[in-house]
């Protein structure tokens, strides 16, 4: 190490006011044989100084006198804060004049530091004299200068005078950054009032709209983060909501106290939560379990705490994130979930999987043989797969597979307190059941030949069999490795002959009888004698009801079924049930149909023909008729999976708007495989426009995840040989924040290979697993990728950067992303960069929306050098998507660029060829032009120039942005002249900042003036009616409620309803109200509405 470091700790050390000895630091530098410079005591003069020890800071001085240091301006404000510190305001004041008489200039530096020791006396008159004496001087403090005033008056007590200091803010580029930085800094220190005020001074962002944006998340957030008393978070959120500032402000508040671990804020937070009508849900607790990891006491606190929130832990819960954080061997954790109210039927079936997951497959084997429950096949599948091939226990794998066989009848019970989990098909047909285990053995081509012939054995012992078409497929899989053995063992499998042999019970021994609840001793597993029908039986059954119905035989087909059915011949299922729909739907009788549907649901409790059906009404645009259909799948399936069946008929029907608007609809638990189940139907029926709808009624749904969607449609296109299509997918995600996952990339890249087309990205690397250690000999390791997401999740980012640092394995963009939007939230804008370079480095792209955070953030600081290495990164289709040129243009603009950055627009348009000119239009920055003028007035003139030399060229986009300048400024002649020369012939104006400023200044002349304008030329009804939303909302800010009546009246013989706000139309029937008058007019409804069955148009 040298000086540098131990300079850097000084610094940290002074931000955050840490106490040091100088002295010892110094004894330390000596010992250490390191020499200490100018910076090394500049920074120890300083830590005196914050003590108000002058002595000190004077022995400093003098050893800086001996060594011939050069004193610079940081000593003498150091020498400022010491004498203030002192109380000696007199002495502090005199420092000025001292700095004169060494010829050193006070900046404002040094008077920020005095008026702040004053500040910090509240002697607020000789502050406004001081500053009356810098703006004579012109000495111009910043707005971070009077922030820093106004943080010295409120720690010391003196707040009553930070409005008369924030009265002076200029709020320059940067001010809202500012505020947020002092705004944390004051709640910190406790003074939570004073942050408010400067929270309230920021200016807020505005919609498009013209409604102003939310602001305060950092503000609630911070309250959490310094554990501040409940009722000053209860206050502010309260305030917040009510002022309209953040509407979601006590559900941060709980989010964040939730994320942190901190259960004394949570928990009363979430009782204020539901009062207000809030729904408390499962997933708001799983961040607690994650921060009580290994604390056993807490975690079944939390568990019983979710009991008071009337919610009910379910499977996932406890698989995900109550057993991973609890420590101890399966009984103790099976008591601890008895403690925590969880029944031992959940506790046993979720800790089986999860010792599964971990391929302890024998402890998994002991507890679901001791513990009668219902163990849910496809959830168990997989783990079981996987953990017998890791350690070739076949007789565990038998058996889990026995007790799933035996258990599979409980299903109704468990579901009764599991409303998240996939819903099992109506009617388990058990020997479907355990070959699908079977199947799932195939998943490793390799080792399933190995092992299947064993596997066979073992369940031929059992007495368990397979379906014969489950048979036919393994014959399929095994092929040429087909043996006379295997096929005489599925022979016997497929038989029906097999009767399962009788198991030795053992009594529980992880809950004793006398321990039990009354539904565990209610629901003892009964003997129910196996009458199914063959297969064959049953297939015959259904071609001759199917035959009926394809003749359309309606009589004759009811008359058979109810003879098989009263004769006890068939056992009634959704299969048998069909062909009576199905004759309906064929002689087009829908409302027989329907009816024939209800008497399946009221007397069989199935809904066949049900998704046929539906696209039938749906096509028929019969509304009342699907709703009806809607409540009988309801009543059998529950509202949750009926409205995903809806939303895959809507999207076979090409209807994605009905289809879209269900999946928004607030409080639609999602179900993703459900959505995986369909995509996967879809693509291997080369059904590709349905899964197009899927894919664009998903959109921008952020809690569906739609990688799958974009995986089959792929496939899909692959298997069309269409290279456009699959490639456009890439772009698309892009387009829309996604990030692409490996296996995506690899499909897509070996595609593009195989047809030789160039491949525009970096295809992932295939990786060989070494052979791993036996899982009992090795202790358990959390991935890196598991345990980085959960550091970022509690909100620690630094030891979130440590697991990045030190892993071997490399994140994915999706976690990269998330961290680099955690840095910039902290302000670490070059760490932030790094990463990002990271991402660019591999040939991907962040997540949109961060990337763009980050961009503004760059711009905003002026750190044009690191905004121009990563447009060398990215190309033209990212830099349009993200507007990166204006972002660069803002950067040029903050930096003190300006005028070199137009002329060297000046250079693109003088050097630009005629096939460059579309490029050249789209990349010129539109927003940051503007700012230079707003910023710059003394370049208008230049810029004129420039924007001319484009028009010449047929680009009238940066004379639209003088013009929009001149038009604001009302100079009528100039703005004229460019609108008659060059844009009134247009079809494509922009003046949203014209909109935005007359709402702003409540300026109804300029929205007048702007429609009068915009009746002239040739834009579209939309842009028209976007004017006149501004005046009606102008005219109503104003309470002119007669002239609101008039524009309204006006409008409406200018363009359709639909093209003014809705917002403005609102007030605008406030306005007749209130003037007596009729509003003859409907207000659209909001662009997101519940269910909408009955829209069908």
């Amino acid at each position: 190490m040298d000086i540098s470091h131990y300079n850097a700790l000084l610094r940290v050390y002074l931000e955050n006011e840490h106490p040091f000895s100088p002295t010892e630091f110094l004894s330390e530098l000596e010992n250490k044989g390191i020499e200490p410079n100018r910076v090394t005591y500049q920074r120890l003069i300083a830590r005196y100084c914050q003590d108000g020890d002058i002595e000190g800071a004077t022995k400093i001085l003098e050893f800086m006198r001996e060594k011939q240091m050069s004193v610079n301006e940081n000593v003498f404000n150091a020498l400022i804060v010491g004498h203030s510190k002192a109380g000696d305001m007199d002495s502090a004041q005199g420092i000025i004049n001292v700095m004169t008489q060494a010829g050193l200039e006070p900046s404002a530096d040094s008077y920020t530091t005095l008026v702040s020791g004053y500040a910090a006396k509240g002697d607020i008159e000789t502050i406004l004299k001081l500053l009356e004496e810098c703006e004579s001087k012109e000495i111009f403090l910043l707005d971070k200068d009077y922030l820093d005033i106004i943080y010295a008056l409120a720690v010391n007590g003196h707040k009553q005078h930070v409005p008369a200091i924030l009265g002076k803010v200029r709020k320059a580029i940067g001010y809202n950054q500012d505020a947020v930085n002092i705004t944390l800094r004051l709640i910190n220190k406790g003074e939570e009032e004073a942050g408010f005020e400067v929270l309230k001074s920021m200016t807020r962002i505005t919609r498009e709209d013209g409604s102003p944006a939310p602001t305060g998340y950092f503000f609630i957030r911070q309250l959490v983060k310094a554990n501040r008393p409940l009722n000053v978070l209860l206050k502010y959120c309260d305030i917040m909501e009510k002022e309209q500032m953040y509407d979601r402000a006590f559900l941060l508040a709980a989010e964040m106290s939730l994320q942190l671990g901190n259960e004394k804020l949570a928990y009363p937070l979430l009782e204020e939560l539901q009062k207000r009508g809030v729904t408390v849900r499962q997933h708001f607790f799983w961040p607690l379990f994650i921060s009580k990891a290994n604390d056993n006491k807490a975690i079944v606190d939390i568990l019983q705490k979710m009991h008071d929130f009337n919610v009910f832990p379910n499977n996932e819960t406890i698989r995900e994130y109550v057993i991973p954080n609890l420590k101890g061997n399966s009984s103790e954790i099976l008591a601890l979930l008895r403690d925590g109210n969880i029944s031992i039927g959940s506790a046993a079936s979720s800790l089986v999987i999860s010792l599964l997951l971990r391929n302890e497959i024998k402890e998994a084997a002991t507890i679901a043989t001791t513990i009668q429950a219902y163990y849910n096949p496809d959830m168990t599948k997989r783990p079981l797969t996987n953990a017998f091939y890791k350690t070739n226990d076949l007789k565990s794998y038998v058996a889990i597979v026995r007790t799933v066989f035996e258990n599979v009848d409980r299903k109704k019970t468990a579901q009764k307190n599991e409303d998240d989990e996939e819903e099992a098909n109506e009617g388990v047909n058990k020997a479907e059941l355990v070959g699908n285990f079977v199947l799932d053995l195939t998943s490793k081509s390799r080792a399933f030949v190995e092992k299947i012939e064993s596997v066979l054995q073992a369940l031929c012992e059992q007495g368990l069999s397979i379906s014969t078409p489950t048979a036919e497929k393994i014959e399929d899989k095994l092929g040429e490795k087909m043996t006379d053995q295997i096929a005489q063992l599925l022979g016997r499998l497929s038989s029906g002959e097999l009767t399962p042999v009788p198991i030795q019970r053992q009594p529980p021994s992880y809950v004793p009888s006398h321990q039990m609840n009354i539904p565990q001793l209610e629901n003892t597993p009964q003997d129910k004698k196996d009458d199914d029908k063959g297969f064959s039986y049953t297939s015959l059954v259904w071609r001759l009801l199917n035959t009926l119905a394809e003749e359309g035989k309606v009589e004759e087909l009811d008359t058979l079924f109810n003879t098989l059915v009263k004769k006890e011949f068939i056992e009634v299922s959704n299969v048998l049930l069909g062909p009576l729909i199905k004759v309906r739907l064929i002689k087009k009788d829908l409302e027989s149909a329907l009816e024939k549907f209800e008497w399946c649901v009221n007397h069989f409790k199935a809904t066949p023909w049900k998704n046929e059906l539906a696209c039938q009404l749906i096509q028929n645009e019969d509304a009342e008729k699907l709703q009806k259909l809607t409540d009988l799948s309801t009543s059998i399936h529950g509202e949750v999976n009926s409205l995903y069946d809806l939303v895959f008929a809507f999207v076979e029907c090409g209807r994605v708007r009905q289809a879209r608007k269900i999946l928004e609809t607030p409080g639609l638990q999602v179900r993703p495989q459900r959505i995986n189940t369909a995509c996967e139907r879809y693509q291997q029926e080369g059904l590709i426009k349905p899964l197009e709808g899927l894919k664009d009624a998903t959109k921008d749904l952020n809690h569906i995840d739609r990688s799958d969607i974009y995986y089959q449609l792929l496939l899909s296109y692959i298997k069309q040989d269409d290279i456009d299509k699959a490639l456009g997918l890439w772009t698309q995600m892009q387009e829309e924040d996604m990030a692409p996952s490996d296996p995506f990339l690899l499909k897509l890249g070996d595609f593009l290979q195989s047809k030789g087309r160039q491949v525009p990205f970096v295809v992932p690397q295939t990786t060989v697993q070494a052979a791993e250690v036996p899982q009992s000999t090795k202790p358990q390791v959390t991935p890196a990728p598991v345990l980085f997401r959960q550091k970022l999740k509690l909100g620690n980012v630094d030891e979130a950067l440590k697991v990045k640092n030190n892993s071997k394995e490399a994140l994915n963009v999706v976690d990269l992303t998330t961290l680099i939007e955690k840095l910039l939230q902290q302000n670490r804008l070059k760490e932030a960069s790094k990463v990002t370079f990271e991402i660019l480095d591999r040939g991907n792209i962040p997540v949109n929306r961060v990337f763009r955070f980050l961009l503004n953030k760059l711009a905003t600081a002026g750190d044009v050098d690191t905004l121009s290495k990563i447009g060398q990164k990215i190309n033209s289709d990212v830099k349009r998507i993200v507007s990166f040129d204006n972002r660069m243009c803002h950067a040029n603009l903050v930096a003190g660029n300006a005028e070199a950055y137009l002329k060297k627009l000046d250079n693109d348009i003088n050097s630009a060829k005629d096939e460059d000119l579309s490029l050249l239009s789209e990349q010129f920055p539109r927003g940051g032009a503007y700012g230079i003028l707003e910023k710059h007035p003394d370049l208008t003139e230049q810029y004129e120039q420039l924007a001319l030399k484009y028009a010449k060229r047929g680009i009238v986009g940066p004379l639209n942005v003088l013009w929009t300048r001149y038009f604001i400024n009302q100079n009528h002649e100039k703005a004229d002249q460019i609108w008659n020369e060059h844009l009134k012939d247009s079809n494509r104006i922009m003046f949203q900042k014209i909109v935005h400023t007359a709402r702003e200044e409540q300026n109804e002349n300029l929205a007048k003036k702007l429609i009068e304008h915009l009746k002239a030329s040739s834009v579209s009804e939309g842009a028209l009616g976007n004017a006149y939303s501004c005046l009606l909302d102008v005219l109503f800010s104003k309470e002119n409620h007669k002239h609101v009546v008039e524009t309204f009246e006006e409008a409406m013989k200018a363009v359709s309803l639909s093209f003014l706000n809705r917002t403005a139309i609102i007030r605008s029937k406030e306005a007749f109200e209130k003037l007596g008058k009729t509003f003859d007019y409907e207000i659209p409804p909001r662009n997101k509405n519940n269910v909408p069955i009955e829209d069908l148009s």
